[in-house]
């Protein structure tokens, strides 16, 4: 991962290399354009296949909404507004793997935590989904693109669990009347997911003051 800053009077670059930025081969430079306030962008090592964040403050280049390129270009100029300071964050390609994790005896009480394959050195926040269907059907594989677009988008720095959860039907009740009042249980299925994430949260690299919950349809 590489960091370089920026103003309308300078360019200066500053290095924090991590385990994944050196699996990627990343190199590379930054010089001012041809006109005022032009920054060129050359790539100079490893394979060029990457992406390219600029914000305003550091912190906000981890957002899919400031990406301003992903290319497998050896070069390119960028042209932010003229007067402010900018950050850039270049990554290369991220690797996601898909760990399944057990938070109860039942077959159906299983997740999926999606997490970059170089883990960065800073614990991960993470983002807890389940899926939708009623409460009486879909599987955690229905959010796999999801949860793989949230490590791959972030740049390796956030995970993200997908959760499968005890069906209704499976319980001996429907969702709606007349049967058995069932979905308390699947939000107690969803409690001990994420309370299994929150007492292994060391063991994955996970920030565990930092998870959020959500999820599609029944499931959010």
């Amino acid at each position: 991962m590489l960091w370089y800053l920026r103003s309308s009077l300078f360019v200066f670059a500053c290095f924090a290399t991590t385990a994944a930025a050196q699996g990627t081969g990343i190199e590379l430079m930054v010089e001012p354009g041809l006109s005022p306030g032009e920054v060129v962008l050359e790539w100079t090592g490893g394979q060029p296949s990457f992406r390219v964040f600029r914000h305003s403050v550091a912190a906000g280049v981890t957002s899919p909404a400031t990406r301003i390129a992903q290319t497998p270009q050896r070069s390119w100029v960028d042209d932010p507004p003229v007067g402010d300071l900018y950050f850039y964050r270049v990554t290369g390609q991220v690797t996601v793997e898909v760990i399944t994790l057990s938070y109860g005896a039942a077959g159906a009480q299983t997740m999926d935590l999606y997490r970059p394959q170089d883990l960065p050195s800073a614990l991960m926040p993470t983002v807890v989904l389940a899926h939708g269907g009623l409460w009486q059907g879909g599987d955690k594989s229905a959010l796999n693109t999801l949860c793989r677009n949230v490590v791959i988008e972030s740049g390796g720095t956030q995970a993200c669990a997908s959760i499968n959860y005890r069906l209704s039907q499976n319980l001996g009740g429907i969702c709606s009347a007349p049967g058995v009042d069932t979905y308390v249980d699947q939000v107690v299925d969803i409690a001990s997911a994420y309370a299994r994430l929150q007492s292994d949260a060391d063991l994955y690299g996970l920030d565990l003051t930092r998870m959020y919950v959500g999820g599609h349809s029944a499931g959010g």
